[in-house]
């Protein structure tokens, strides 16, 4: 990924305090949450309509997406035997009539059979032929052919993660996924100390936001870097690619980061956001009884790190507690 033409602003500096609340809440951001990156479209392109079926039979021939790319999906009304070679009975040709190279999957609980990877926006004939048989032993009894059209998936772009902690060292960067998209626009925020906690508890998590949305975010962060990266991909590929933030001047201070992402020339009133944590430390926390016991770590190496800085706020930004780790962390 290559970048283009920025526009920079002056930095904040750096904060020598390490933010426990900001750690913890960002962790917590981390976790279980799905990925913030644009969805790839499940409406097929041509179904096959058909009433509803008694006893074993194809419902549906679809051209559709699976992992981002184009394929061809033919569905059944009950589960297939796992133990037969789907080729045998399933066969793809072009518009030229010529067979396509490639293998069936079994889908979806066995109840179809995927043909991964085709060319995206043509027609396929898919030929289904009687013998496949299901789980409960029953066969497949009339085959039967149909024109299938491959889809060609939207352009998209967005974040994979909706908070990220990205150390200086031993990172790729912040993910992105695209599809179709051959450039992006993002815009970096710094948010302030002193707005952490207003922050944290305002925008919890990524994913879509519209302009009306992000009218609070300048009252708690500063814009601290603007440019266009150029992403390289094949046509219909679902890509993950990783914006170089760890490269960047302006984006090295320790602090809270907040980013919004936008394909290129895209005139929507929404954008793709994420945050993520610029620090070298990291910090493990046990609550015992009435104390707080922090220990802070290299993320780098693993080593203690003495000398750390430790302030715990409150809901309003105050400082409630503060220290400095020893040479054990």
């Amino acid at each position: 990924m290559s970048r283009r033409t920025a526009c920079v602003q002056p930095a904040s500096r750096p904060v020598a305090a390490i933010w426990l609340l900001l750690v913890a809440l960002l962790l917590g951001a981390c976790g279980d949450q799905p990925p913030s990156g644009p969805e790839a479209p499940a409406a097929p392109a041509t179904t096959l309509d058909a009433p509803a079926v008694k006893g074993f039979a194809v419902t549906a021939i679809t051209g559709e997406s699976s992992e981002g790319r184009p394929a061809l999906t033919v569905r059944f009304s009950q589960p297939l035997a796992e133990a037969q070679d789907l080729s045998q009975y399933l066969k793809v040709k072009d518009k030229e009539g010529k067979a396509v190279d490639g293998a069936w999957v079994f889908e979806d609980g066995y109840r179809a059979a995927r043909f991964p990877n085709v060319t995206a926006e043509q027609t396929f004939t898919v030929e289904v032929l009687a013998g496949v048989v299901a789980a409960d032993g029953s066969t497949l009894l009339a085959g039967q052919t149909q024109q299938v059209k491959s889809v060609d998936l939207p352009p998209a772009a967005g974040f994979a993660s909706q908070g990220s902690i990205l150390p200086s060292q031993g990172t790729d960067g912040l993910p992105i996924i695209s599809v179709n998209v051959a450039e992006v626009d993002v815009e970096f925020f710094r948010v302030r100390a002193s707005s952490l906690p207003r922050f944290l508890a305002e925008f919890q998590g990524g994913g879509r936001r519209g302009y009306w949305g992000l009218d609070e975010l300048r009252s708690m962060a500063d814009s601290v870097y603007l440019n266009r990266f150029v992403i390289n991909s094949a046509p219909n590929e679902r890509k993950t690619s990783h914006l170089p933030v760890h490269q960047i001047d302006e984006l090295s201070a320790p602090g809270l980061y907040f980013a919004l992402l936008k394909p290129t020339a895209n005139f929507e009133g929404e954008f793709q956001t994420t945050y993520f944590v610029r620090s070298n430390v990291g910090l493990h926390a046990r609550v015992h009884r009435d104390k707080l016991r922090v220990l802070s770590r290299s993320l780098a190496d693993g080593e203690a790190l003495g000398g750390v800085a430790i302030e715990v706020l409150d809901e309003n930004g105050a400082t409630v507690a503060s220290g400095e780790t020893d040479g054990d962390g």
